[in-house]
């Protein structure tokens, strides 16, 4: 150091400020920078498609009727049915067939007496029926009696006509009889009005009914046979 001038400050004392002045200064700027009031601006644009409104769900639904062409149980044909679950009558449909309509003619069950004799060859049995016309006019026809073994085999028809006034009725009886008594017996029937009766067809209608015709004078031969055969070996067993 020398006496009486002024002091210096060292050369490196001096680079070391400058150095730490520019850092001062770089690191100030920013902080100024952030300091102010700059107001920043976001702008959102309106791009979006608004969502459609949902539809209401129509379902087609079949109405009570039955109109899906199949009625099942509410009858066949046309697919409508009534209150008891039937097929509503065609209006083409003949009026003979509308159901519940009533026929002309009704025949009631049919009546069997026996009236076979002892003589197991000559059965006799005594069938009829009563005949109600419920029309307005007179009508004629044809009843047909009959009866079978329990094979099918017929062994005995007779053929009964009649006469019937408007509302009124009429027994119709036939004697079957010449056929052998063979126990189980088939009865039958067939009342023949005429096909048309007041602008209605009319069917034939049929009623039958089982019976037993019984050979006793066999049955009592057995049983007596039988009775003396059981006499005659106790007897043979004592002696």
């Amino acid at each position: 150091m020398r006496e009486g001038g002024p002091v210096r400050p060292p050369r490196g004392r001096l680079l070391v400020a400058v150095i730490a002045s520019a850092a001062l200064l770089a690191v100030a700027v920013p902080d100024s920078a952030l300091a102010s009031d700059e107001t920043i601006t976001v702008e959102v644009s309106d791009d979006e498609t608004a969502t459609p409104a949902p539809t209401d769900l129509v379902i087609d639904v079949p109405d009570a009727g039955g109109q899906s062409g199949s009625g099942g149980s509410r009858g066949s044909g046309n697919g409508q049915g009534d209150q008891n679950g039937q097929g509503a009558p065609n209006a083409d449909a003949p009026a003979d067939s509308l159901p519940g309509q009533k026929l002309p003619v009704v025949v009631s069950g049919l009546a069997v007496d026996n009236r076979s004799t002892l003589n197991p060859a000559d059965g006799a049995i005594a069938a009829s029926v009563t005949v109600k016309n419920l029309s307005t006019e007179t009508i004629e026809g044809t009843s047909e009696f009959w009866v079978s073994n329990v094979f099918g085999m017929r062994l005995a028809t007779v053929k009964k006509p009649f006469t019937v006034a408007p509302d009124e009725t009429q027994d119709v009886t036939a004697v079957l009889d010449g056929f052998p008594q063979s126990g189980l017996l088939h009865v039958a029937a067939t009342v023949t009005p005429p096909s048309v009766v007041s602008g209605m067809e009319q069917p034939p209608i049929t009623r039958d009914a089982w019976t037993l015709v019984i050979p006793w004078i066999v049955v009592a031969g057995i049983t007596a046979l039988t009775a003396i055969a059981s006499f005659v070996l106790r007897r043979r067993r004592v002696g």
